[in-house]
């Protein structure tokens, strides 16, 4: 049986991979956390909207908080077109891959013994 993926565990997963993204900014300009851009992107896949942060706007204007903050933790909410901004330039090696389903390590979660090469 394959061990399930809670939804916290998923999260403390991306947010230890985003904490160390590169951040290719050479302005002075720095709103918005790569972390912030990185989740802010993870978070879209679960907003039933086409713009994730007029959403997170509506939400907070209605409801006195938005998802971003509350399930993500992103401090400032990036547009769409910045978040691509902060992405694009990022390396696909610096995202860790999976192989399987949900109870499949990543790759630096794996021991020498899983992954003999």
């Amino acid at each position: 049986m394959v061990p399930t993926l809670s939804f916290d565990r998923l999260r403390s997963i991306l947010v230890a991979t985003v904490m160390h993204l590169p951040d290719t900014r050479t302005r002075p300009n720095r709103i918005y956390d790569m972390a912030d851009a990185a989740l802010g992107a993870f978070a879209v896949f679960f907003v039933q909207s086409p713009s994730f942060l007029a959403h997170q706007r509506d939400m907070e204007r209605m409801r006195g908080q938005n998802n971003a903050q509350s399930l993500f933790g992103i401090d400032q909410v990036p547009s769409d077109g910045q978040i691509r901004n902060l992405l694009d330039p990022s390396h696909p090696s610096i995202w860790p891959r999976r192989s399987g389903g949900c109870g499949t390590p990543l790759p630096h979660q794996e021991t020498a013994s899983q992954n003999p090469g």
